[in-house]
């Protein structure tokens, strides 16, 4: 009997934390007094607690609300204008038709620009309203429709500004800090490993059968979950 190996590096921020989680919460059941892992334990549960805290850092953004409301207000923005340019298709004027016909050909090409990713839909948009205030302008101006197109470039500013504020928010140390204490508890969590298997050498399987067991349903859940897990670089770390 032993606690199995398996990659941590391929798990997501909250795959990772919930195993941690889960090993956490077996140890205290255990009791790490009785599994002789008190030295090792303490260095885990801090490691633990400061991916606790990374990880809600990494989920908190002041401005998630504003950003969700910016992208709805040039979607909406985006869906007018191509509505305002369909109500010329049945205009009186031929010219107003072919205007539109030919604004609609060229916003077709994009596709569904609002169901794309937040930033795929904003590139999408830049190059749409400088092509609707460049190439196709004469048929804007046409339809009389150029402050339309004036309103979707100023959402999209605001849009764009939104996330490069929500990216500021979090300066480089702290948005690097989960990388740094995954590194910590990974490595607290292979000490844990690495001594129960010894001592189940040294002292037998009796005292450790159900964490380990219990561990390993986990670890077997998470590797599943992951078909790609490759063990990690120093097999050895847990045996």
């Amino acid at each position: 009997m032993e606690i199995q190996n398996f990659s941590l590096t391929g798990l997501t921020n909250e795959e990772h934390y919930k195993f941690m989680f889960d090993a956490n919460s077996l140890i205290v059941s255990e009791d790490a007094s009785t599994l002789s892992i008190v030295n090792e334990y303490d260095i885990f549960k801090s490691g633990f607690l400061n991916e606790g805290e990374a990880l809600g850092f990494v989920r908190k953004s002041s401005i998630t609300d504003n950003i969700f409301a910016a992208d709805l207000t040039r979607d909406t923005t985006l869906k007018g204008l191509k509505k305002g340019i369909e109500s010329f298709l049945s205009h009186f004027k031929p010219a107003n038709r072919e205007a539109a016909n030919r604004l609609l050909v060229f916003l077709n090409n994009f596709g569904n620009v609002t169901a794309k990713s937040y930033e795929e839909e904003s590139a999408a948009i830049i190059k749409i309203v400088s092509e609707l205030k460049a190439t196709h302008a004469a048929d804007i101006n046409t339809l009389g429709l150029m402050e339309w197109v004036d309103e979707l470039e100023a959402n999209n500013n605001a849009f764009d500004q939104l996330m490069n504020n929500r990216f500021d928010e979090a300066d480089d140390k702290t948005r690097l800090r989960m990388k740094e204490v995954r590194k910590e508890i990974d490595k607290a969590y292979k000490a844990v490993a690495k001594r129960i298997n010894a001592l189940i050498i040294v002292n037998g399987e009796a005292t450790y059968t159900s964490f380990v067991n219990k561990l390993n349903l986990r670890i077997d859940y998470y590797s599943k979950a992951k078909p790609g897990n490759k063990p990690d670089d120093d097999q050895d770390a847990n045996q």
